[in-house]
């Protein structure tokens, strides 16, 4: 399933983050600048753009506060998914703030705060390199915007092993759909 399979909402704004810069605006001492993340509700996309598919590390890297499941499992879930239907979509959120929301999930990677939900996707090498595609939407929207995600998804598959195994504690946090580079700006 590809993402430009799921209608776009044309009028609002589509931006796209590198999760690195992300991360590292959360690790750092001084006080973080997020000004260039809307203040809105709107729902995200961690996609993995590397070539292959991700590989999983029996750690959580520096999201000290996640708990870590097997990597022979997370493999197993993503070879189910990508049978059923290819993806390269690692993680989907929501929020009401996309700014807060965003900056916990940073805060959470490099392991500053926890329970963000989406807790094994720190369990994937290379997280560093993804990219964040961020969509916002009218306030009290972000919830249907991310379910669209996973009916149009299962549509095409009928389950959702995938990402929704990164989701330990939601389990509509991440769906199984090919992203494509959604950001017009």
């Amino acid at each position: 399933m590809l993402t430009f399979d799921i209608p776009p909402v044309v009028w609002y704004k589509r931006i796209q983050v590198l999760l690195l810069d992300l991360l590292q605006r959360a690790a750092g001492d001084a006080r973080a600048s997020w000004i260039d993340l809307p203040n809105q509700a709107s729902a995200y996309v961690v996609r993995w753009i590397q070539s292959g598919p991700p590989a999983f590390l029996p750690h959580h890297g520096r999201a000290i506060y996640a708990e870590c499941v097997s990597p022979k499992l997370l493999e197993g879930r993503w070879q189910q998914t990508c049978i059923a239907c290819p993806t390269d979509t690692l993680y989907v959120g929501k929020g009401e703030s996309i700014k807060q929301r965003v900056r916990f999930l940073a805060r959470v990677g490099v392991g500053k705060a926890e329970n963000h939900g989406g807790e094994w996707f720190w369990q994937v090498q290379g997280t560093k390199t993804t990219r964040l595609l961020i969509q916002t939407c009218p306030s009290g929207e972000e919830r249907a915007l991310s379910a669209l995600c996973l009916s149009v998804s299962n549509t095409h598959t009928g389950y959702s092993p995938w990402p929704t195994v990164l989701g330990r504690k939601d389990p509509i946090a991440g769906i199984p759909f090919r992203s494509t580079d959604l950001a017009t700006s």
